[in-house]
């Protein structure tokens, strides 16, 4: 039976002081977990959080110190839940991919389509798609990522190419 199951059925049995003493000495347990992670807090905290300010036992501020939380954060998770958005966490710091979810996809479409693709040649179907322009540095670590296979055209002759003429005579001066 999981935890949510049992406070569930406390809800039920109308036993909302017993839930409320039980969610404390739980807790006050779980408060030195999420403490010491530098990351952000997991949702399962996100939700108990938002289900104790719910149930009205307890005022906001000492729910805040009861889970070692801020009561910013416990506004913000209650805004949220009100709203019907989801309490998982959001995208940790720094900046936001320059390659969305989409562009991904096309990317690793225009790779099985074409393995020898350059990373102009993937620059210029970006642009084409109506994706905004990035480097290709950006899309060689977009590739990287994904782990795509950045193969190079070569215009050696073994390299499934003809030789060019100026590769030719380059190579019988060695």
């Amino acid at each position: 039976m999981t935890f949510l199951n049992l406070v569930n059925e406390f809800y039920a049995a109308d036993c909302y002081r017993c839930v409320s003493e039980a969610l404390i000495a739980v807790f006050k347990c779980m408060r030195l977990r999420y403490r010491n992670d530098m990351g952000p807090y997991p949702k399962e905290l996100r939700t108990r959080v938002v289900a104790a300010v719910e149930q009205g036992d307890l005022p906001i501020a000492e729910i805040a110190t009861l889970f070692g939380v801020g009561m910013t954060f416990i506004k913000k998770m209650l805004r949220l839940h009100r709203a019907g958005e989801d309490l998982a966490p959001r995208h940790g710091g720094g900046p936001a991919p320059k390659l969305q979810e989409q562009e991904r996809a096309l990317l690793r479409a225009a790779i099985e389509k074409q393995p020898d693709a350059t990373l102009a040649e993937l620059q210029t179907l970006l642009a084409e798609q109506g994706s905004r322009r990035v480097s290709e540095s950006t899309i060689c670590r977009v590739l990287s990522q994904l782990q795509l296979p950045r193969k190079k055209k070569s215009s050696r002759p073994g390299a499934g190419r003809k030789a060019t003429p100026a590769v030719s005579a380059a190579g019988a001066g060695l």
